[in-house]
């Protein structure tokens, strides 16, 4: 189940991204300004035929508190695979009651910057506040 503090769902299709899914899931590992409660990755699956499940699976391994989840893909492309992960991160949001959270997503052949997580929550806050002030 997801943990009770989680916050966003990053969503990462990948297919056949052995060489650089490394690098992108290290750069979420390392997210700063957010503990691993607050968000979790869901690595889409989407037909891979090289070695990039053994690669997150490795990766995860070398950093145990994330929380790293591999789904099958439909093997139709990244818009399908895209769409997998976010309707489950959508159920995964609403199973904690989190109606005001986020869903974002990369590609697994991206590093994304040390703060997109954190920065991300900081400009949902801010629009929250214009929403109320108006």
């Amino acid at each position: 189940p997801p943990d009770q503090a989680l916050r966003i769902c990053v969503v990462v299709p990948a297919r056949n991204e052995e060489g650089l899914v490394g690098a992108c899931l290290r750069a979420l590992a390392e997210q700063e300004g957010v503990s691993y409660e607050e968000y979790e990755i869901l690595l889409v699956l989407d037909g891979c035929t090289d070695g990039t499940e053994a690669r997150a699976r490795d990766l995860a391994a070398s950093y145990p508190a994330l929380r790293l989840y591999l789904l099958d893909g439909p093997g139709k492309g990244s818009g399908h695979a895209r769409l997998v992960g976010m309707e489950i991160a959508c159920d995964r949001l609403l199973a904690v009651g989190r109606l005001h959270t986020l869903i974002s997503s990369t590609d697994a052949d991206t590093v994304v910057a040390p703060d997109w997580i954190s920065a991300q929550l900081a400009a949902q806050n801010l629009g929250r506040g214009r929403s109320a002030a108006a």
